[in-house]
């Protein structure tokens, strides 16, 4: 809970620095989350989802401390009960991250990480 705790509030202080752009890999160094923390295999092998599930939780109702979403592509009506989505597939971490809802649900206003 305390690497989520860590990571969270780096991530909301370079946000609101104006660094929203910044890769996720700069905030998870910056939070001490050194590259064998999450890559198991070497690069390019993606992340499991598994490894991101471990210190962020699955994000799957209420957040300790934060906001709720709306819409919150996390409870994605898509996938099945209690099914989590593929973190990757919005969060990149050595780029800039981006909703894949968007694609189909153009109305839909995201702000992510």
């Amino acid at each position: 809970m305390w690497k989520f705790a860590t990571v969270f509030l780096v991530a909301f202080g370079a946000l609101v620095a104006g660094a929203s752009s910044q890769a996720l890999h700069d905030l998870h160094k910056g939070a001490g989350v050194d590259c064998a923390a999450c890559h198991q295999a070497p690069p390019p092998a993606p992340v499991p989802n598994a490894t991101c599930v471990a210190c962020h939780g699955t994000m799957l109702g209420p957040r300790e401390g934060a906001a709720p979403l709306s819409p919150d592509p996390h409870n994605n009506p898509h996938l099945g009960q209690g099914e989590v989505p593929v973190c990757s597939d919005c969060h990149k971490i050595h780029g800039v991250s981006d909703v894949t809802c968007s694609v189909c649900h153009r109305g839909f206003q995201f702000n992510v990480k």
